[in-house]
């Protein structure tokens, strides 16, 4: 994190309290972003505790050093795009709209949303805030700030960033020649790059697909918004920025029987010994290229901003799941993940007194900010891991709530990819 002096938070309460009702005046132009949300898909919060011990993870770990370490519990469920929209709302899936990967058949959009994210909120108090990469935020929405949406990766089609013209997304856009660079960080396996050639009930079929889809596609996918997410801090000022990864979700539903061989042996699944010493470190190694690209993203970031990561789900073997044609699924969700609070504001190494759900993020941001609660918010801001200093600063106020309806359509409801993210949500075994 960068030796600068961002806007005081404390500057950013005086201006705001009791401004609800009208735009607040612009602040002092100053180094940004204030906050940083981290959003990890699927991150274990044991394996990250037990890779951050054994020096893998020293970004995470540097962060957890200067604050503390939680759980979550997922009331919600696990079904991502629900609960990476709940913690973007603050409210419940019936509430906020998305309730599943698809609706009437598409995958779900951004127009689905009937509750105002954060990206909605902090405009009207004049701050800035930038979204990059979230579940659910295509098509991009006007006036939410600078929205890159979870498409952009994808091919050609509109509604990708707001505003139109912050960066082109044909930069950003996956591409196949990254394989040879990107597989080595991973595994030693011999990748065969035109392994559909081959009948899908060759074994070889399976695993090549396996490493293409569940691993090197995924890691050039964060790639580009851990780049993405880099412009846009260097070169706009940005009060919150939020980031989104996926490919600690990916890899631990494809490589979990690799990384933890042990339950599956003894429930009678066979590991063939060669195909696990190439690929058992799938997973550690992913962690520590999400931690790599953490590190490549604090480096504009002040040091004196909160630092939130957290998970929507955590991860462990799937012992009754594994499909055929190299669609492994040895992994499934668990029903808790990890939350990280870091920075001067934070108390160091706080015990956890209370459970803690998806909920209580949006209000914990909003406190951060200075900004009011709502009263119909389903959470509570996580105080108790709050300094005294910062709590005598910060004054709780209240409004009854900040609506219903947030997006306005874009027209936007379908894209050309829509077959093949269907496709790859089937594939993951999240819809028939």
């Amino acid at each position: 994190m960068r030796n600068h002096l961002s806007l005081p938070l404390v500057l950013a309460l005086a201006l705001l309290v009791g401004c609800v009702e009208s735009d607040r005046q612009t602040a002092s132009v100053a180094l940004s972003p204030a906050v940083v949300v981290i959003g990890l898909d699927g991150l274990e919060p044991s394996l990250a505790r037990r890779l951050m011990a054994d020096g893998r993870m020293p970004r995470l770990q540097r962060l957890v050093d200067n604050g503390s370490f939680a759980t979550i519990d997922c009331v919600v469920g696990s079904i991502s795009p629900v609960v990476w929209t709940t913690v973007a709302t603050g409210v419940s899936p019936e509430r906020h709209g998305i309730t599943d990967f698809t609706l009437d058949g598409t995958p779900v959009t951004s127009t689905v949303r009937r509750s105002p994210a954060f990206w909605n909120i902090l405009p009207r108090f004049g701050l800035e805030v930038a979204t990059i990469g979230w579940l659910a935020s295509w098509p991009a929405e006007a006036a939410s700030g600078i929205v890159i949406s979870q498409r952009t990766h994808w091919g050609r089609f509109d509604h990708k960033v707001e505003p139109e013209g912050i960066l082109d997304p044909g930069r950003f856009r996956a591409r196949p020649e990254s394989w040879p660079d990107l597989l080595p960080r991973f595994a030693s396996y011999p990748y065969d790059p035109d392994f559909e050639r081959l009948a899908e009930s060759d074994p070889r079929y399976g695993l090549n697909f396996l490493v293409k889809n569940r691993l090197i596609d995924i890691a050039m996918r964060d790639a580009i918004y851990a780049r993405a997410a880099r412009e846009i801090v260097d070169n706009n000022r940005v009060d919150l920025l939020a980031v989104y990864f996926q490919g600690t979700d990916y890899v631990s539903h494809g490589f979990w029987k690799y990384y933890e061989p042990e339950p599956f042996l003894e429930a009678g699944w066979t590991i063939d010994e060669r195909e696990r010493a190439h690929l058992g470190e799938v997973i550690p190694n992913y962690y520590s290229y999400i931690d790599s690209k953490i590190g490549e993203l604090l480096e504009a970031v002040p040091d004196d901003a909160l630092v939130v990561v957290l998970s929507d789900h955590g991860f462990g073997p799937a012992l009754g799941r594994f499909r055929t044609k190299g669609d492994f699924l040895s992994g499934n969700h668990r029903f808790v993940g990890t939350l990280i609070l870091s920075g001067p504001q934070i108390v160091r190494d706080v015990e956890q007194r209370r459970q803690i759900t998806h909920f209580d993020i949006l209000p914990t941001l909003l406190f951060a900010l200075g900004l009011p609660q709502a009263r119909d918010l389903h959470g509570y801001p996580l105080l108790q891991y709050f300094g005294d200093e910062f709590l005598g600063r910060q004054e709780i106020t209240f409004v009854d709530s900040y609506g219903d309806t947030a997006v306005v359509d874009s027209g936007a409801t379908r894209s050309e990819h829509d077959e093949e993210i269907l496709k790859e949500l089937r594939s993951l075994g999240y819809i028939e």
